[in-house]
């Protein structure tokens, strides 16, 4: 059995059904990109490697690292890069020793909320180990404050997910300097330049008031995932927001087919329902018929 036909374990995988789980996955690899230009990267629970063999595009070097064998052995049989390596290993003690000198980028991307509490102070511990002294750790994990709120909502792979609090307390234990991004799913009209450098930009939030959309704060935005930037240097970055554009429209084109589809089968039914309601109605009719025929003859 090939890697591909797997069942679903958590991780993300490239050939999954589209929609948004993708704009995330990439987003948040995208993200961490403009830090990793000529430094040395370890990529922390790497997966299936897709996001490892993203950063080495422009990395010194990248070590993936996931704690399944078959994970690992996929990511080092498709992704393949001299400053590319992929091992396995618990990322709680990770086999790599600190007489190697560390590393300039950590990257964690939602693999938090995976692990219980004792293990996400292990996880924290080792960061701190590997990273070098002025190095940057970049790490997610889905904001339980939206998380909670989705109707019936249950990640059986999720074991710890996080309000903010309660991931600021977590870094602050390891990391003097953090900063906080945040991540969404939405619709947007976007208005840009139509070359290839699009400046900066202005964001208009909207919320329903009443019978019409009204502006509101920033605020009122919930993070989907919340994305930290943590040093123990202080942080004095020129960063850029990461927005992934789907130029095939991919979800809104899904969501038109997906109506389309409903309102054929709303129409279907309502024949069917027609087509039952005249039988109905005949059949009636006819029995009604023979029991005042049969009265008569009385």
């Amino acid at each position: 059995m090939s890697y591909e036909t797997k069942a679903y374990d958590g991780r993300y995988l490239p050939w999954m059904p589209l929609g948004a789980i993708h704009y995330q996955a990439i987003g948040r690899y995208s993200f961490c990109k403009q830090f990793v230009l000529n430094k040395t990267v370890l990529d922390c629970a790497s997966g299936e490697g897709h996001g490892s063999f993203l950063l080495s595009q422009t990395a010194q070097k990248v070590v993936g690292i996931d704690i399944d064998a078959e994970t690992v052995e996929h990511a080092k049989n498709k992704y393949k890069r001299d400053n590319l390596e992929f091992m396995q290993g618990d990322c709680t003690a990770i086999p790599i020793p600190s007489s190697e000198g560390g590393f300039d980028i950590i990257t964690s991307l939602e693999t938090l909320e995976h692990i219980d509490e004792r293990q996400q102070l292990l996880l924290l511990r080792e960061f701190s180990r590997l990273i070098k002294k002025d190095g940057l750790l970049v790490i997610s994990t889905p904001n339980v404050e939206y998380t909670k709120g989705i109707p019936n909502y249950d990640n059986p792979y999720h074991k710890k997910e996080l309000t903010f609090d309660e991931f600021d307390a977590l870094l602050s234990q390891y990391f003097s300097h953090r900063l906080y991004f945040q991540q969404s799913d939405c619709f947007v009209n976007f208005i840009c330049s139509m070359g290839s450098d699009h400046g900066k930009y202005n964001e208009v939030v909207l919320k329903v008031g009443g019978e019409a959309y009204i502006e509101t704060d920033i605020i009122e935005k919930m993070p989907h995932n919340i994305i930290c930037v943590a040093s123990n240097e202080k942080l004095q970055l020129d960063l850029a927001a990461s927005i992934i554009t789907d130029a095939d429209n991919t979800i809104m084109t899904g969501m038109q087919d997906w109506i389309a589809e409903l309102t054929k089968g709303k129409e279907w039914l309502e024949t069917q329902y027609l087509n039952y309601k005249k039988l109905y109605e005949d059949a009636i009719r006819k029995t009604l018929k023979g029991r005042i025929r049969k009265w008569l003859r009385r």
